[in-house]
């Protein structure tokens, strides 16, 4: 049976594939009650009778569609992927900078993770399910933010702007950065301040990866 764990990696491991199966009105009713039972109750209280309720079906028609419950988790996973990755997109779009694009797709990646309700709900009430996910050992779930940010970097490397680093490996230590920031809160970065996340990314994980500032305030550390 999927946990939390397990459902938070297969939506990382999903960023970048094949696009879902597109669900009908029904189809996208059903995973949207999914989710929200899931924000409400956690994965341990979630049962197919209380998703139909919410989705105003019956059973039969979950099962029509999805299989199962192990089923219906995964179109869940892979539609939020997808979901994700295109907010990502459309975050950096029409940005060629490194400096600018690194910076968008860190404060972007941060406000999806913090306002994700299987996120919110893991944070609050499973955080050892969370700390799984994000494990080092065989975990995707880093790839939400390193994938985002690489790909930012690589986009703007095909613009003319290559950026001084290797995109896979910044994205991946902006991933780790934002991992720590969601299981071990600090002084130095408030998530749920938008504001506060673009002030870290221009003052500090900018001037880290790349040597300057997003803002291109200050003097260049290369």
């Amino acid at each position: 049976m999927i946990g939390t764990d397990a459902l938070l990696d297969r939506i990382a491991s999903s960023l970048g594939g094949a696009a879902p199966p597109d669900q009908d009105p029904t189809g996208h009713a059903i995973l949207d009650a999914t989710l929200d039972t899931i924000a409400a109750v956690g994965l341990a209280g979630l049962s197919l009778d209380a998703i139909a309720r919410r989705a105003s079906c019956n059973r039969t028609t979950i099962y029509r569609r999805f299989t199962d419950r192990d089923g219906l988790l995964v179109a869940l996973a892979e539609r939020e992927a997808h979901r994700m990755a295109d907010e990502l997109r459309r975050s950096i779009e029409g940005a060629t900078d490194p400096t600018e694009l690194l910076c968008e797709a860190f404060v972007t990646s941060v406000r999806l993770a913090i306002a994700h309700p299987l996120v919110a709900r893991a944070r609050q009430h499973e955080p050892e399910a969370l700390l799984a996910a994000l494990a080092f050992d065989g975990s995707r779930v880093l790839r939400i933010g390193g994938a985002a940010v690489g790909a930012a970097l690589r986009h703007a490397a095909s613009q003319g702007s290559p950026s001084p680093v290797d995109p896979d490996a910044a994205g991946l230590a902006a991933a780790r950065l934002l991992a720590s920031f969601l299981l071990t809160p600090g002084p130095d970065l408030d998530v749920n301040d938008p504001a506060d996340v673009r002030r870290y990314a221009q003052e500090v994980l900018t001037p880290l990866l790349l040597g300057h500032r997003a803002d291109g305030a200050g003097e260049e550390a290369r």
